[in-house]
């Protein structure tokens, strides 16, 4: 009460200057102040007297036995008073001021009045001299508008900013981009999360004005958004324990890829083909993943090739191994080898095992070079790759009748089937 007491009275000694001002001048300019002023007083008077009706009997009931009811009612009885003489001098204004003046402050009322629209009441609780006291705050038009403008610059100055940061670190520091990603992207959360409570504060808005988001975030996340809640925290947990970073060669549910990007939410791989796929984090925390760029970057591959029977088998060897070793993508260590798989069908089977850098090979694209590369060798040595044969066997017991007719490519059998 005193602390309001306080405001009111500086409210009312600025009244009474901008009164006398107002009635004194005779530009326009200062005239339409004056009533922007008053206005704005009335805003605040016509707020202080639905509150004190609203309130009267629960301050009645906390100031005890010490406050006389009558104070109370001289409170409300100030205000009204206040109320009569605002009104009186902006009727007063607006007559010396003509129709053109009338009608624009009109207008500017409206303004005014649209600006400081409470939309509700927020109860928030404030402490003096060691006690909690309950208060109530008006969440107004006006504060959201200023809230929106403020977060919405520092959106704007927080991306700038990580920006300049990312480029930074990238270009002058030396770090890695994965390194980079994660720390712009703590950077910017913990930031924003600042944000919003500089904001908030600024605007004289609590934070027990969305208590009840509490209980919807809560349903929320208990029926709808189990998934998301899931992903985000396993986003958190790749991030800080880094078993993936960017540029690893991966493999997940049949997706093979280079990881472009780890989200909170979701990580882009990218194919051999350019085809970019997201995979939420669950299914990299979850699942079996290949990480064929964790540690060694070395990976192994095989070409097999099947020679016909007859063919000399240490001089196949000592091809495939030539062929393998001339490729300049094959590394030296571990060397390549050639083993005798085994015997097949129609062919004798050999399969050419080499090493590589999955870093700055593609094993399919190598895989398709050796071949070319083992055919020729092969053809050169004078050795046959193998094709599919049969061999048909006829039972001699019995002779087997066999005419030639004279229409061409007809062969007639011994029941006279002609094939």
């Amino acid at each position: 009460q005193i602390a309001w007491l306080a405001e009111f009275l500086d409210t009312e000694e600025v009244f009474w200057y901008t009164r006398f001002e107002g009635n004194h001048t005779e530009t326009l300019k200062e005239r339409n102040n004056a009533l922007a002023t008053f206005r704005e007083m009335k805003s605040t008077a016509d707020t202080w007297a639905q509150v004190g009706k609203s309130l009267a009997g629960e301050l009645l009931l906390k100031a005890g036995d010490s406050t006389d009811p009558l104070e109370v009612h001289d409170e409300l009885q100030r205000i009204k008073r206040l109320q009569n003489q605002i009104d009186f001098a902006i009727s007063d204004l607006e007559k010396k001021a003509g129709i053109g003046v009338s009608i624009l402050g009109r207008v500017l009322e409206a303004a005014i009045a649209i600006w400081n629209s409470e939309l509700y009441l927020v109860e928030d609780t404030a402490s003096h001299e060691g006690k909690k006291v309950s208060t109530f705050r008006a969440i107004t038009f006006g504060k959201l508008v200023k809230l929106a403008l403020i977060l919405a610059a520092g959106w704007l100055t927080l991306k700038f900013l990580s920006r300049r940061l990312r480029t930074l670190a990238t270009s002058y520091l030396g770090y890695s981009q994965a390194a980079v990603n994660s720390i712009v992207r703590w950077n910017f959360g913990v930031g924003l999360g600042l944000l919003i409570i500089y904001s908030l504060k600024s605007v004289n808005i609590p934070f027990t004005a969305f208590a009840f988001l509490g209980g919807t975030l809560a349903i929320g996340i208990g029926f709808g958004a189990q998934t998301l809640v899931k992903n985000f925290i396993s986003g958190i947990i790749l991030l800080l324990e880094r078993p993936f970073k960017v540029g690893d060669l991966i493999e997940v549910d049949n997706v093979t890829g280079r990881i472009l990007r780890i989200g909170m939410r979701a990580s882009v791989i990218e194919h051999f083909d350019g085809i970019e796929t997201l995979v939420p984090n669950s299914i990299l925390l979850d699942n079996r993943v290949d990480n064929w760029t964790f540690g060694k970057t070395a990976i192994r591959g095989s070409v097999s090739v099947g020679v016909a029977y007859g063919s000399p088998t240490r001089e196949v060897s000592r091809t495939l191994l030539a062929a393998a070793t001339k490729h300049g993508q094959v590394l030296d260590r571990p060397e390549p080898e050639v083993r005798f798989e085994d015997f097949g069908d129609s062919s004798l089977i050999f399969k050419v095992l080499y090493w590589v850098d999955a870093t700055q090979t593609q094993r399919e694209r190598l895989d398709s070079d050796l071949r070319f590369m083992i055919e020729r060798a092969l053809n050169e040595v004078g050795i046959t790759l193998a094709f599919p044969q049969r061999d048909i066997h006829f039972d001699a017991a019995q002779p087997l009748k066999v005419e030639v007719s004279s229409a061409p490519g007809q062969l007639v059998t011994g029941n006279g089937e002609k094939r």
